[in-house]
């Protein structure tokens, strides 16, 4: 799964499908623990929020009710893009 977030859109690609909609930052915060940001975007069956933590320049988890997402940054391997 790959999540980008634009200034303007949250991009999301799982299993060669992308989901791509507008989100507007309900609440955010910085401090000395993590920085935390409320985003609510639009799905098909209307609007989601969701509470994302940053715990490094390059990472970060999602909150979903009893559980979290860890998302990490990665290179591009042009390597294997190549091979193709």
């Amino acid at each position: 799964m790959q999540v980008r977030y634009t200034k303007t859109r949250h991009v999301s690609t799982f299993k060669g499908r992308t989901w791509i909609s507008p989100y507007r930052i309900l609440w955010s915060r910085e401090g000395p623990v993590l920085p935390q940001i409320i985003i609510v975007f639009k799905t098909k069956d209307g609007e989601t929020a969701q509470h994302i933590f940053f715990d490094s320049p390059n990472s970060f988890y999602i909150q979903g009710g009893k559980c979290a997402e860890f998302f990490k940054r990665v290179r591009s391997n042009t390597t294997i893009e190549l091979q193709r």
